[in-house]
């Protein structure tokens, strides 16, 4: 749970800065020191030179809209219209505004609002001011109170629903709409009497409008907005360590939201300090970050070794209790860990990864070096020598062409960045160009290598390059998150209270985009760029409409669903499918057809591409009844291909396995009646799979899985019993193991961090839900809710491996579960007798379920809260298939219906 935290709490605390700067800000270029505001209690301070104006002025931006629906702007309006009545009674033509956020109890905030009269006017008397008050609204009620010998007055206007306390001090007007915050300000008046300070000395002394973050008591925003349960001290602890303050001016333009500043002045105990003197690096790491990442931070700087010498003496001052973790892994690995900067060249990035497994939190660490060799020498000296004084074997596997080490001394990341690169229990490391990866997890180090093979990283994503060149081009610390990744797992760590909060204003921060924050230290100070990405009135706000954008004909019905493929020349997307006569078709997004060409099977099941010739040009692989078929690009076999498979049995299933993602592929073939064989792709029956005897129905294909380097074939007989054996043919002990239930037709595969922590998840069709380990023991058993004897349960995994649902089929209702038993969504709807179910996860809030009733020919989708997308059904008599292009924000579905393949695009 720490592992989040740090994005969490960042998060938190640039959304408060922002949400309150919304209501009350505007920019200039004036700069002025508050250090000392209101006794140093407050978590930010915003001043405003003309209320009016900025009233105005909102009205002029597209946000303006969603704003005006939050309940904090409109108490705030009513705050606003109070102080302009009373503009006249106070002889003032504009009203200087200031707030102050404050903490009122546990887990509550609160604004103190001080109006600063003009000091060269004799201020009016508290009496006119009340008279001023009750005259401006007859309606009013007014009822004056004392605390501590001052007098303040309540006020609650019924019409308005406001309820507001009033304080008049010299020149100064307090207010809140929390009477407490009114009390703890007569105590700071007090205080401040008694010792011969006056409290107007503390107010800013210049007119402008800005804002002032005090990073120290922003921590508290952490406690204050979290669950209870979760511990918060690291990320209190770094963010209190990164600077005492932060000032600066805002900018509003329709899309985005930038506030320029400055830090206060550093120390040594400060994380900003580490940067002092040193020029900026490069800036290429971008194109190491995978799209999914939820967060990442960055560190740019000419002289590594310089950085890493500060860095090391701030960490002496904040982190003194590391020394003995420091001293046991040099007494384990004989190394110094400070040593690795040697190797350092420039750029450092820590990128937080959206979770597919809600128990873990992926990370990935990227440090771009000036000696790849001694940096790798280095990682492999220590992982050995780590592995020998633990008495474990060395790890290492080959991978897409690059090699896999582990270092598995806990935490190993943290004893050269210190705590904000926690949550590595083991280190998995390999080289990328000039670059070292770290990963927590050998599946989050894999992803990463998939995701820079087809280019989904930040720097190769338009919308992502576009904002990161709106920033700054030459900063020493950059933080960034993409917001829609983040939004439900920052609603998962809410507490109650503010998780109620974020749900009443859900439209307004769903249409927060991109969010950044950057640090440049140059010579005359630190200088600060913010900006918040955001799209006024989408997603949800607009009726979704579900008519094709693409129509193509066929010249016969289909026989198969939409096969969405990629171009290997621009990787833009094409379609693949096959009509009753055997012919297969091959357009793009378009609707232009590319070519057709009839085969002499029908495709049976799925299309998979492979780069045979491991040039980067992809092929079709499907299976018929009796045949492999290979076609290229331009619709023409492969040489060698079509070939038949052994045997007089007709192929029901084909799995592609490519062991070390080196292309050289294998094919997993599962016959009907139960035999297995496996071929590579010059048609050659391998050892040990020519064929394998099962000697029952598979429920579904036969295929494999890796983990720490050792692979695994498994099959699932309709009978309940589940196979799993080795690349050789060989059974693992302890299988086949006999389940003796009817299963459902798929099942889930979790590749988890070691052999034991890997495990096959089923549930059959009277409901038990099984979990079973690599050794075939029984984990779990759980029986799911089941109405009655005509319940029937399904397991459906992610359609790209992302996890998986279950789903319950009542008489009239289903019901999606989620993998920890919780009731995702329920809905009524009378089953037919062909349906079939899917399950995307485009992103944590971007989740669709689809239902298709094959026999009807409609397909329906709902969101992750259950809501029905689409009134009016798509026509389908297949499965779909459905894309996501988050630069857009748009969903394409493909979907056949009789003769006709059609592309329908939505936004939500």
């Amino acid at each position: 749970m720490k592992k989040k935290l740090l994005i969490f709490g960042s998060i938190a605390i640039f959304l408060i800065a922002v949400w309150t700067s919304l209501l009350l800000l505007d920019g200039n270029d004036n700069v002025v020191n508050v250090r000392g505001l209101l006794d140093k209690e407050y978590l930010l301070a915003l001043e405003l030179d003309d209320l009016d104006a900025q009233m105005r002025s909102w009205e002029e931006h597209a946000w303006y809209t969603d704003l005006s629906e939050m309940e904090d702007f409109q108490s705030f309006q009513k705050v606003s219209d109070l102080f302009t009545d009373l503009k006249a009674a106070l002889s003032t033509e504009k009203i200087r505004f200031y707030a102050f956020l404050k903490k009122q109890s546990k887990n509550k905030l609160g604004f103190v609002h001080v109006v600063r009269l003009d000091p060269e006017k004799n201020p009016p008397k508290w009496s006119t001011v009340k008279a001023a008050i009750q005259g401006s609204r007859p309606d009013l009620e007014i009822t004056e109170r004392s605390f501590q010998s001052l007098d303040f007055v309540d006020i609650v206007d019924k019409k308005k629903s406001l309820r507001y306390s009033l304080l008049m001090h010299e020149n100064l007007i307090i207010g809140s709409e929390h009477s407490v915050l009114i009390e703890d300000m007569i105590r700071l008046i007090n205080r401040q009497q008694a010792s011969d300070r006056k409290l107007e000395t503390a107010i800013l002394e210049e007119p402008s409008s800005q804002l002032h973050l005090r990073f120290e008591n922003l921590a508290e925003l952490i406690r204050i907005m979290s669950r209870d349960e979760i511990d918060v001290l690291p990320v209190i602890d770094f963010i209190g360590d990164f600077s005492d303050g932060h000032f600066g001016d805002f900018q509003f333009r329709d899309d985005r939201i930038g506030l320029n500043g400055k830090l206060e002045p550093d120390s040594l105990t400060h994380f900003s300090a580490t940067f002092k003197g040193l020029r900026p690096g490069s800036q290429d790491l971008k194109h190491l970050i995978p799209t999914r990442t939820t967060a990442w931070a960055h560190v740019s700087v000419e002289n590594g070794k310089d950085w890493s010498e500060k860095l090391r003496n701030h960490r002496d001052v904040v982190e003194k209790e590391e020394e003995q973790k420091r001293a046991n892994f040099k007494s384990q690995s004989g190394r110094y860990a400070e040593e690795f900067f040697d190797y350092f060249g420039q750029e450092i990035a820590i990128a937080y990864l959206e979770r597919i497994n809600p128990n873990i939190q992926e990370k990935v660490i990227v440090i771009q070096l000036k000696d790849e060799e001694g940096a790798i020498e280095f990682f492999d000296e220590i992982a050995a020598n780590v592995h020998e004084a633990q008495g474990d074997s060395i790890y290492s596997e080959q991978y897409s062409g690059y090699r896999i080490g582990r270092l598995d001394f806990p935490e190993f990341p943290s004893l050269l960045l210190g705590r904000q690169a926690g949550g590595f229990p083991s280190t998995y490391y390999f080289l990328v160009g000039s670059s070292i990866v770290l990963s927590n997890t050998v599946a989050t180090g894999k992803s990463l290598l998939l995701d820079l093979e087809t280019e989904n990283t930040w720097g190769k994503t338009l919308r992502f390059s576009e904002y990161l060149a709106s920033n700054i081009t030459d900063a020493h610390f950059s933080f960034y998150v993409n917001f829609p990744r983040l939004r439900f797992e920052l609603q998962e760590n809410l507490s109650r209270e503010w998780r109620q909060v974020y749900n009443k204003n859900e439209t307004l921060i769903r249409s927060i985009e991109l969010m950044g924050f950057q640090l440049s230290q140059m010579q005359e100070g630190s200088y600060t760029l913010s900006q918040l990405l955001y799209q006024p009135n989408r997603k949800g706000s607009r009726r979704i409409s579900f008519e094709p954008k693409v129509r193509m004909q066929l010249d016969a019905p289909a026989t198969t669903k939409a096969f969405v493929v990629k171009n290997h020349n621009d990787n833009s997307r094409e379609i693949l499918i096959q009509d009753q006569d055997n012919q297969l078709y091959l357009f793009n997004r378009k609707g232009d057809l590319l070519w057709k060409k009839v085969t002499d099977e029908a495709v049976n099941g799925e299309v998979h591409q492979v780069d045979l010739y491991k040039n980067g040009k992809l092929q079709y692989l499907f299976i018929g009844k009796r045949k492999i078929h290979l076609i290229d690009r331009n619709g023409n076999y492969v040489e060698g291909f079509p070939f038949s498979v052994a045997g007089s049995d007709p192929i029901a299933h084909l799995s592609l396995v490519d062991y070390d993602l080196s292309k050289n592929y294998r094919l997993l073939l599962t016959k009907e009646g139960g035999k297995i064989y496996m071929y590579d792709m010059s048609a050659k029956a391998l050892e040990g799979w020519n064929p394998f005897l099962i000697e029952s129905d598979a429920a579904t294909a036969a295929d494999h899985f890796r983990v720490e380097g050792k692979d695994f074939i498994y099959s699932l007989q309709k009978d309940g019993r589940l196979h799993l054996m080795n690349r050789r043919g060989e059974m693992r002990v302890g299988f086949p193991l006999a389940l003796k239930t009817d299963m459902g037709d798929d099942l889930f595969v979790e590749k988890g961090e070691g052999l034991y922590k890997s495990f096959f998840h089923l549930v059959n069709r009277e409901g038990e839900y099984l979990r079973i380990d690599i050794d075939g023991n029984l984990q779990k058993r759980e029986q799911l809710y089941k109405a009655d004897n005509s319940t029937k349960f399904y397991l459906v995994p992610e359609e790209q491996g992302k996890g998986f649902v279950k789903v319950r089929l009542d008489l009239y209702k289903i019901a999606v579960i989620s993998r920890l038993g919780d009731l995702i969504f329920e809905q009524n709807y009378t089953p037919s007798e062909k349906m079939s179910f899917q399950y995307y996860n485009f992103g944590t809030d971007r989740q669709l379920y689809s239902l298709t009733d094959e026999v009807q020919g409609f397909s329906y989708l709902y969101d992750q809260k259950g809501k029905l997308l689409n009134d009016r059904p798509i026509e389908s008599n297949f499965e779909i298939s459905v894309l996501y292009y988050e630069s857009q924000g748009k969903y394409e579905v493909y979907h056949v219906y009789n003769d006709e393949l059609m592309i329908t695009e939505f936004e939500y």
